[in-house]
């Protein structure tokens, strides 16, 4: 009875544990908003301020692992360079040691219940979202320590159990079955802070001293290059570049690192005890030195690569090299599952991928008035415009069923807003791709069959009312683009010039109707229907405008 209560505190608290750590990211998560995405967005070359980039975006995501498959997934979709995304990398490996320094100072689990109660109270009794999600952050963080301390409670017999002092003095002697052990379960947890986490509950227990830790640090540091490994398949070489330069340069660590294991555990109690002298931190103990020894092992790895990194770019781009020809199958490229857990970043995605969207429906618009002016080759275009359609329809289904998947209990208030923004410009550049690839090419036919032509005055309006729109078209690209406040003058200053053209071209038209032209009676249908045809996508488009400024 006594080993099944051990078993079910031990299992109860990772429980806790784990679902602490979700709740803590989840909060953090909101909390920063769109903050992510700007971050992201504002990365350069620079290797320093990409690093810096990988250290706060971990901080803020509490995993490294989700950092990197992020990463995985932007190189994927040509959000980031591989040189962006290896500094990146090398910030976010250090970004996670922030959790682990917590999680080794025992004293706060005896606080865990309080700091728990706190949260819930918080997110009771806030009366703002901001509150709120402040008080899951202390909600999550006060149960990841309550589910150490109860793991801490479980283990605690392990101290006078018979077989495991036998056990770690083989793994002592053996360290690289350590080693695997770890790696291995590393990888089925899916974090490298968990792993460590559950090693500083050992350590608390006693039953694990710092030599035979090290083994397990190194273990859950190239561990969790699987995950990162695993989001790469499927995707295009440039995210398989950035899971194979995570691998190398941890594999590189290991290796280097894996021999001196009894220097190191030496070392790691030297640091202890200086660090001892100089801050609160508590002298000989083996929770703190694990944690030193996971911060020394990432950042020794940043020193290390960081100059050298367009070295290592250099290297991964040999071993990776670039695909030779090939067809790919038309689908969304910026659509990313693993940016779901953060929907700022998911947000980012679909911009992206609804920008691509409206350059195909730019592009459509253009071509369109080649099926007005008669030519030979007008069912080429036909037939052009159909696929081009085609294209948006499964685009647009794509970005529909991705925002789905978004948590509508994860949104904030603004999210949701950006969310609904979002569908909406999907859905007008979805119609706009309809009415020229079924309204336009209808009209067009009907005209065909009924072998008329339009009035040489009233094409030459129609081509420079087109030529209009297309300006049009062309502005509100560039604001949804960039947002820019200047180009939004632009935008509403083709807004006035195009309905005042609708306007004085109408009135033309009825005017040349009045005075009984023979073309232009046989035609008007026509000629109206092509019109409104261009006019219906001026007015999505100042619709397309409108849900990009109230995002």
């Amino acid at each position: 009875m006594g080993q099944a209560v051990l078993w079910a505190e031990v299992i109860g608290g990772l429980t806790l544990f784990f679902f602490g750590l979700r709740s803590m990211r989840e909060g953090l998560q909101r909390y920063a908003g769109d903050r992510l995405r700007v971050l992201i967005n504002r990365l350069t070359s620079n290797r320093i301020m990409s690093f810096a980039c990988g250290v706060l975006i971990t901080a803020v995501l509490q995993s490294s692992t989700a950092t990197t498959a992020m990463l995985v997934s932007f190189a994927g979709t040509s959000l980031l360079s591989l040189a962006q995304a290896f500094g990146v990398i090398l910030g976010a490996d250090v970004g996670t040691t922030i959790v682990v320094f917590l999680l080794s100072v025992k004293s706060i689990t005896q606080y865990a219940l309080y700091v728990f109660a706190g949260g819930y109270f918080v997110q009771r009794w806030a009366k703002t979202r901001r509150m709120q999600y402040l008080g899951q952050i202390i909600f999550g963080f006060g149960l990841v320590f309550f589910g150490m301390n109860l793991m801490v409670q479980g283990m605690a017999p392990l101290k006078v159990h018979p077989y495991i002092p036998v056990i770690f003095d083989y793994l002592g002697e053996h360290p690289i079955f350590s080693l695997l052990f770890t790696m291995a379960l590393t990888a089925l947890l899916q974090s490298s802070a968990a792993m460590i986490g559950l090693a500083i509950t050992l350590s608390f227990t006693g039953v694990l001293n710092t030599r035979d830790a090290i083994p397990i640090i190194l273990g859950a540091n190239i561990g969790t290059c699987l995950t990162a490994f695993m989001a790469s398949l499927g995707l295009n070489v440039n995210a398989r570049r950035v899971a194979i330069a995570h691998f190398l340069v941890k594999a590189v660590g290991v290796v280097l690192a894996f021999p001196f294991i009894a220097y190191e555990a030496h070392g790691l109690v030297v640091i202890n005890d200086f660090l001892a002298k100089v801050t609160p931190i508590p002298a000989d103990m083996v929770s703190v030195q694990i944690a030193i020894g996971h911060f020394c092992f990432n950042f020794g790895l940043a020193l290390v690569f960081l100059p050298i990194l367009p070295l290592g770019v250099w290297l991964v781009r040999r071993l990776i090299p670039d695909p030779k020809g090939g067809e790919e199958v038309f689908g969304p490229l910026y659509l990313d599952k693993q940016a779901l857990e953060t929907p700022s970043l998911a947000f980012a995605q679909v911009k992206r991928e609804i920008l691509r969207v409206a350059n195909i429906a730019y592009d459509m618009f253009r071509d369109a008035m080649n099926l007005v002016n008669p030519r030979s080759d007008s069912q080429d275009y036909v037939m052009l415009l159909q696929a081009e359609d085609d294209k948006i329809d499964i685009l647009d289904r794509a970005i529909r069923f991705y925002l789905a998947q978004l948590s509508q209990e994860s949104l904030t208030e603004d999210q949701a807003k950006i969310e609904l923004s979002l569908l909406g410009v999907a859905a007008d550049l979805e119609d706009i791709g309809d009415a020229l690839s079924r309204e336009l090419i209808r009209t067009v036919r009907k005209r065909a069959d009924k072998g008329l032509r339009l009035s040489d005055e009233g094409t030459k309006e129609l081509c420079e009312f087109h030529h209009n729109v297309l300006l049009q078209f062309n502005v509100v690209l560039s604001y949804i683009a960039t947002l820019d406040p200047l180009v939004l003058k632009h935008v509403e200053e083709k807004k006035e010039l195009v309905a005042d053209k609708f306007s004085a071209l109408r009135h033309g038209h009825l005017k040349r109707l009045h005075e009984g032209l023979q073309e232009s009676v046989d035609t008007s249908t026509i000629h109206l229907d092509i019109l409104n045809t261009m006019q219906r996508v001026s007015l999505k488009l100042n619709h397309i405008v409108k849900l990009t400024r109230n995002e």
